[in-house]
């Protein structure tokens, strides 16, 4: 499956009157669970809109004055004060502003977040009204306000009030919650030991499905097979190694388990569109955020 992100715009897109954008400066030598990596408060008053194809995180949107659209599979989102929308990862989507518009947006990444998703019933699209209480818009302000921190023992609390605010959404809804099925358990083992060689085979064993079933239900969930999902899994990592600096291409493959770095350079450019290599030296050429 060839993952690659890619957007459209309109001309006019980027003329705000306010734009801020914050990202994760902080790096670690774990795989984490759970956390915010990004968040932007923008301001507009010029109509205008976007398109972007599917992209590996969660997104939390909040409208604090004026209104926006998302289109998400056929499906509208009209966000309004007052409500907050829940995009999962992997999701395409477009959304359009008419008039003024004050909007935050904050972006959640990690080893688990399709798990803990799937755990809280948070596998789809979903609009959350929470009328006049503004508690829920001030903690994902505030806990966007602090993506930038440098202080890690700070960003431990921040891990811990992201899973705070999924778990808010969850239990807000008020439809029927249907019974929990194995795809989180699935997951959660497809997320670990990227190290590790995980076959089908196994899984099938794990869970008591047959492969079809198997396969079946967490396409249908994720978009992507188990293999797939995983293969994914290994290659986000392997971004956030490429990272770091000291560590070669070939360290890298034998640390996420590749039987070689050829196969590895393989399996990344087919789900980037880039080698290794060339996704490394393109990441130097990005200026770095404020």
């Amino acid at each position: 499956m060839k993952f690659q992100h890619q957007s459209w715009q309109s001309e006019n897109y980027d003329q705000f009157i306010l734009h801020r954008r914050k990202m994760l400066q902080l790096h670690f030598e774990l795989d984490l669970p759970l956390f915010p990596f990004c968040f932007e408060d923008e301001t507009r008053q010029v109509p205008a809109w976007f398109e972007a194809t599917p992209c590996d995180y969660v997104m939390l949107v909040a409208v604090e004055e004026g209104q926006y659209l998302f289109r998400i599979n056929e499906r509208k989102f009209r966000i309004t004060p007052g409500k907050i929308l829940f995009v999962p990862e992997f999701t395409p989507y477009r959304f359009s502003s008419s008039g003024f518009c004050h909007r935050y947006v904050l972006e959640l990444k990690g080893c688990h977040l399709s798990s803990i998703c799937n755990s809280l019933q948070l596998s789809k699209p979903e609009l959350f009204d929470f009328g006049k209480d503004d508690r829920f818009l001030d903690a994902l302000k505030t806990l966007g306000e602090a993506v930038d921190c440098t202080d890690s023992g700070r960003f431990i609390g921040l891990m811990a009030e992201t899973y705070r605010l999924l778990a808010w959404l969850a239990l807000r809804r008020s439809a029927h919650v249907p019974k929990p099925s194995q795809l989180p358990q699935l997951l959660k083992v497809l997320e670990q030991d990227l190290e590790r060689r995980v076959s089908i085979a196994e899984l099938c064993e794990l869970t008591g499905l047959n492969k079809a079933t198997l396969t079946r239900m967490v396409k249908r969930n994720i978009g992507m097979t188990p293999i797939q999902y995983r293969a994914q899994r290994r290659i986000e990592r392997s971004i956030y190694f490429l990272q770091t600096p000291g560590m070669s291409v070939k360290e890298i493959a034998y640390r996420l388990g590749y039987c070689n770095q050829f196969y590895f350079s393989e399996e990344f450019k087919r789900i980037t569109g880039r080698t290794p290599t060339e996704y490394r030296r393109y990441q130097k050429t990005l200026p770095r955020e404020e």
